[in-house]
């Protein structure tokens, strides 16, 4: 699994050297362990899912069909 706590992390120890941070958009397969929503300082955070049937603990998802990329 993965952990993105790292993330959140990296946000808080760099706030200053970014002008302006309006969210968090994470790619992922949803196979992870998910940072308690605090952990975001209340940064909104979308969820893209290359995996069906997804529901994180906070923020908006969506699923990426990988599918729609494939040249036929």
């Amino acid at each position: 699994g993965t952990s993105y706590d790292c993330i959140f992390d990296f946000i808080e120890n760099n706030q200053d050297k970014f002008d302006n941070i309006n969210g968090v958009i994470i790619l992922t397969d949803g196979y992870c362990d998910y940072p308690p929503i605090e952990k975001t300082n209340g940064l909104p955070v979308l969820w893209i899912y290359t995996t069906p049937n997804n529901k994180p603990p906070f923020g908006k998802s969506a699923t990426l069909d990988a599918d729609e990329f494939e040249d036929e």
